[in-house]
């Protein structure tokens, strides 16, 4: 065979691999794209449904989701003449027991920095505490800070370089109202929080899904602080999807916060002390 022939046998087997390669590489891409639906298309028809953990009485205090209303200095706004002014985000998970029956505001977290969520409708420069304990009652966490913005829903986020939540450790918060700088509490709510260990099994669910489909996995296994925190990132990426906002207020609705599942998030707090 003549070098010519050769050299061109072997120009036409290089295009060959390489007209292969580009027309796989296209495919893959096209795959991807086809199982890559836009976010705004999932969230027309994914459907959350919030799945209430089973909760043992450990002989603590249940919890408090609304508080009382402060009749001292503070002044009510508007919104609050119709509606509780402090109310915790959270499910009320009711148990039975042969003697009684009682109440847990209680929630489960995967995460070791999670997210509290809150309804204030208190005005701006009124003091709030936040207090996280143990188990047995010991103060871990302590911070005391201005609202700047009311009314509507707030989220706090713990300083990653003060407090890490252990794994299978519950914690009960408070969150407190003060009017004035004196350490007194005029308003307040309270509850828990267990930070769990996530199975093999869901954590390659979420692993393999979009994020808006993450919201059905976190609700489904009873992590209701993960699933209101990443419904909320969600909201941030696209805030004008209506699809996504009526997750978040049906989510809401679920565990009967009804009234203030169209509330607007007014204020993200990360606190640093």
């Amino acid at each position: 065979m003549s070098l010519f022939k050769l050299s061109r046998q072997r120009i036409i087997i290089g295009l060959t691999i390489t007209l292969t390669a580009i027309a796989s590489l296209v495919n893959a891409s096209e795959g991807k794209a086809q199982s890559r639906q836009p976010i705004d298309d999932i969230s027309r028809t994914i459907k959350v449904s919030f799945n209430p953990p089973p909760v043992a009485d450990n002989g603590a205090p249940g919890g408090r989701r609304k508080g009382a209303g402060s009749h001292s200095l503070c002044k009510f706004t508007k919104q609050a003449t119709e509606i509780t002014p402090l109310i915790a985000l959270m499910p009320e998970i009711p148990i039975e027991t042969e003697t009684k029956s009682k109440t847990y505001v209680w929630g489960k977290t995967a995460v070791d920095h999670p997210n509290f969520w809150f309804y204030v409708a208190y005005p701006a420069n009124t003091y709030a505490e936040f207090v996280l304990q143990d188990e047995a009652e010991n103060e871990i966490y302590q911070t005391t800070f201005t609202l700047n913005k009311t009314s509507g829903i707030v989220s706090l986020t713990l300083p990653k370089d003060k407090i890490t939540l252990e794994i299978d450790k519950s914690y009960h918060w408070y969150f407190n109202i003060m009017c004035d700088s004196e350490d007194t509490t005029d308003d307040f709510v309270e509850g828990w929080i267990e930070r769990v260990r996530l199975n093999p099994f869901i954590n390659n669910q979420l692993e393999s899904v979009q994020p808006i489909e993450r919201i059905s996995i976190y609700a489904e296994n009873g992590l209701w602080y993960d699933t209101l925190t990443n419904l909320d990132r969600l909201r941030q990426i696209e805030p004008e999807n209506k699809a996504i906002a009526n997750l978040w207020s049906d989510l809401l609705q679920q565990v009967g916060l009804d009234e203030i599942s169209q509330k607007p998030i007014v204020k993200r707090y990360n606190l640093e002390n």
